[in-house]
């Protein structure tokens, strides 16, 4: 399986609203993740993992949805870091990855 690419940005220290995935077969069917954990995490140029604790938020349509709080923001380095999502099957078998990028992380220009 080749992952899907999808490059983003996050402003450090700022609220990251949704990013929103629908998981779909080679015909477009929606899969239905019931049982699943999936996961999603960023390398930053430390070598730290940091947790993008992606939701399943409707299993049976194949929903995840990924959303930073302002805190989670602030841990991050600014400048690129790879990241990818994958996946634990019911049965425990690991997949993926699914989605694989990068992420640039910048500073804002108006702190409030």
């Amino acid at each position: 399986m080749t992952p899907a690419v999808l490059n983003f940005t996050i402003y450090k220290g700022m609220t990251f609203n949704s990013l929103i995935f629908n998981v779909k077969d080679v015909n477009g069917n929606a899969i239905d993740l019931t049982g699943w954990v999936v996961f999603a995490k960023s390398r930053n140029s430390y070598g730290q993992l940091i947790d993008l604790a992606p939701t399943i938020t409707n299993a049976v349509a194949g929903q995840i949805t990924i959303a930073l709080t302002q805190t989670k923001t602030d841990s991050f380095n600014i400048g690129e870091q790879q990241w990818d999502m994958t996946f634990q099957k019911p049965d425990l078998t690991k997949i993926g990855p699914y989605v694989t990028g990068r992420i640039t992380v910048k500073d804002p220009v108006t702190h409030g």
